[in-house]
């Protein structure tokens, strides 16, 4: 079916074509790479050089020699001040991360004077190059001369500009780029590229949608890369059919009575959705479940079938600590189901133990068994004793793998003549005793929270004709698609919208991305 959007909507002001994303970086120093239309700032003064590759933090090491040891070769390896002389008097190769570099540098060194030298203790700073140009800044911002311009960090390149903050102790990454962009990436990073293009365009709505809920100009950045917020790897997650769904859904989004809708999604809903007042207490009218049976697509890969079937066996002392209103739970005795949705997902449940009772509602039931989703059946069975002769060590590794723990192992009293199956060593057999403890058996369909959209459903239906408003207006009842304006090229500035039409729903859990 085609899709017929709406006419753009008259009078509309612009939002921000830019979202600021807070990037997850690895702990120590981080090297920057700005692209060479770019300016740098470092403590809002221009760094007074053409841009190159810059490292920074607070753990850089080194690799210290006297001056007195330098040879052309170290010369070439060493770091300077912009005046030429050298810091403190010695000779500093590096800075170092936490890479190869300083190893093969260290037998350089010792190929010249003889001597491996030590890394130094880590110290914080800033280097451009081989220069040292200050200790460590406060903030540094890269401005590129296009938004699509690309800055590396830590060897992963983003789009647009980059500005790194040390003022609260660990640095905090902010990349700003322009809204098209970072779908395209979003996209790329959610799903599999190569899905069915109403699938990627189905994803691209509801990634928008939940994008522009985030924008909060009076904070520092409006959302994050992880998938507490919405998966986003920069270029490295672009790719020609992720931005083609984001170039043909330009400006569409999904409305329900005048306000942008929170467009929750989730890998596989296990053949149904939840409705979002039995997962996080609020009644939202185009977040109820509805049948998902689009989500067997999920067989056709078995990554995707983990998430659709999925079994997990829990021992029952790692629930033990699980808090209850009279102190802890300890040893679990029995699970109940108080309530249960729609959908049959449990929506409350009862934890008995040798201590109390607890009960769990909507999403906790997920997260505080640490399952794949919250639509499950729970039993208790009890603890297992296996005895094996001569085990051999695969066998060993395999019962250690289903959890059975290796109690002891030892070498039986000489015998005779072996038991039947069995042959003696020497005279002995190998004993070993095994102990499979009390545990939890988990049975459960789906992979999330259950809410929204289902990403395996929509490839499910893509695949069956369906096109990406079907697709959204099946998992979002009684929302309408629209377009509220038109972005030129690809990737672009975000269209034009309605402010007033935006409407952030506080109260659902921002702890959570749409996709949990």
């Amino acid at each position: 079916m085609a899709f017929a959007v709406g006419s753009p909507l008259s009078a509309a002001p612009t939002l921000p074509e830019t979202i600021r994303v807070q990037l997850t970086v690895a702990p120590g120093a981080l090297r920057l790479v700005p692209p060479p239309t770019a300016t740098v700032q470092v403590d809002s003064q221009p760094l007074p050089a053409e841009p190159s590759a810059m490292t920074v933090g607070w753990a850089l090491r080194y690799l210290r020699l006297p001056v007195a040891e330098a040879t052309p070769v170290i010369e070439a390896l060493a770091a300077r001040t912009p005046d030429g002389s050298r810091p403190e008097g010695q000779l500093l190769i590096g800075p170092y991360r936490w890479d190869g570099r300083a190893g093969r540098d260290r037998r350089v060194v010792r190929s010249e004077v003889g001597v491996a030298p030590a890394l130094a203790a880590p110290r914080a700073g800033l280097h451009v190059g081989r220069r040292i140009l200050a200790p460590l800044p406060q903030v540094i911002e890269i401005q590129p001369g296009d938004l699509a311009d690309v800055t590396t960090i830590n060897d992963r390149p983003y789009r647009g500009r980059v500005r790194v903050d040390f003022s609260g102790g660990d640095p905090r990454v902010v990349n700003e780029l322009r809204l098209a962009d970072y779908l395209a990436s979003v996209v790329g990073s959610e799903i599999p590229p190569s899905w069915e293009v109403e699938a990627l365009k189905a994803q691209a709505v509801a990634a928008r949608n939940y994008a522009l809920q985030q924008l909060d100009p009076s904070a520092d950045y409006d959302i994050c890369d992880s998938q507490y917020c919405q998966a986003y790897g920069g270029v490295a997650s672009e790719y020609p059919s992720t931005i083609q769904a984001v170039r043909e859904t330009s400006g569409v989004v999904a409305m329900y009575e005048g306000d942008l809708i929170a467009a929750y999604y989730a890998s596989n809903m296990g053949d149904h959705t939840t409705s979002a007042v039995d997962v996080w207490g609020r009644d939202v009218p185009y977040l109820r479940g509805v049948p998902s049976p689009s989500d067997v697509e999920a067989l056709s890969t078995s990554w995707g079938a983990a998430g659709y079937r999925w079994t997990r066996a829990i021992p029952l002392q790692r629930l033990s600590d699980i808090r209850t209103a009279s102190g802890v739970l300890g040893e679990l005795s029995e699970v109940r189901v108080l309530r249960a949705a729609q959908s049959g997902q449990p929506a409350e449940l009862e934890l008995l133990g040798s201590q109390g009772a607890v009960t769990l509602s909507g999403d906790d039931i997920r997260i505080t068994l640490g399952l794949p989703s919250g639509f499950a059946e729970f039993r208790t069975v009890p603890g297992e004793r296996l005895v094996l002769l001569n085990p051999t060590p695969r066998r060993v590794a395999a019962l250690q793998a289903d959890g059975y723990f290796l109690d002891q192992r030892r070498r039986s009293v000489a015998f005779a003549e072996a038991p039947p199956g069995v042959q003696l060593v020497r005279g002995t057999l190998d004993v070993a005793e095994f102990r499979l403890p009390p545990r939890l058996i988990v049975n459960g369909r789906g992979f999330g929270h259950g809410v929204g959209m289902s990403q395996w459903g929509a490839q499910g239906m893509a695949r069956a004709g369906h096109s990406f408003e079907e697709i959204l207006r099946h998992y979002y009842q009684g929302v309408v698609v629209e377009r509220v304006g038109a972005e030129a090229g690809a990737p672009s500035p975000e269209a034009a919208i309605v402010a007033e039409r935006i409407q952030v729903l506080r109260d659902l859990p921002r702890r959570h991305g749409p996709q949990g």
